[in-house]
């Protein structure tokens, strides 16, 4: 029918998947975005860290700017990131977050389409110690 341009896949098809269930992956997902976006020292990413890490944010922060450096310096390709306030992810951050939970070298290898990202990988393995550090102060404390 003339005029009926109905597209039979909205827009959140060009992010095809959810943002990760998990409180802390999803902060993860949202940190990330701001990074990349805003740059490595961007404050609204700092400040999003200071609300959900507390007093503990400065560490976890560090080495997500660690991180992302790290994942820019050794990527041969572009990575794609959604808008901080998209309701939905890329594949891309979905292997930066897979990368990040699991430190799993195969993710990040696929992410910077480079099999040589150790220093990235080191990092990672920091990070997610770290988040399961303050993860348990958490829970202890409630």
């Amino acid at each position: 029918m003339p005029g009926n341009n109905r597209n039979p896949r909205p827009a959140s098809c060009c992010l095809p998947l959810p943002l990760p269930r998990d409180p802390s992956r999803k902060v993860l997902v949202l940190l990330a975005r701001k990074m990349a976006i805003y740059g490595l020292r961007d404050a609204s990413a700092t400040m999003l860290a200071m609300q959900v890490f507390g007093s503990g944010f400065r560490r976890p922060l560090a080495l997500l700017r660690c991180f992302m450096h790290e994942v820019a310096t050794c990527s041969n390709r572009n990575i794609s990131v959604a808008p901080c306030c998209a309701p939905r992810m890329t594949r891309d951050e979905a292997l930066l977050i897979d990368a990040l939970a699991t430190a799993d070298l195969a993710s990040l290898a696929a992410l910077t389409d480079n099999d040589d990202c150790g220093r990235a990988l080191t990092v990672a393995l920091a990070l997610r110690e770290e988040i399961d550090v303050l993860e348990r102060r958490m829970l202890s404390a409630r």
